[in-house]
């Protein structure tokens, strides 16, 4: 099985993670979104919003190396 960009994100499980993904569009608009796009969906809680960004932003500066 692999793992997707938004595996292993505390806070974030399968319902949380279907309904961002739905509502910002899919993965790669939740990967372009700003952390004031994810702290501005009121259903998401901020901790969970910061550590999606973190997780995303965290995965992307290991590719670059």
């Amino acid at each position: 099985m692999t793992r997707g960009a938004l595996d292993g994100i505390t806070g974030l499980g399968p319902a949380r993670r279907r309904r961002l993904i739905s509502e910002l569009g899919g993965v790669r608009a939740v990967q372009a979104a700003s952390l004031d796009d994810l702290l501005g969906l009121a259903w998401l809680p901020d901790a969970v919003a910061r550590a999606v960004y973190v997780h995303l932003h965290a995965r992307r500066g290991s590719k670059a190396r």
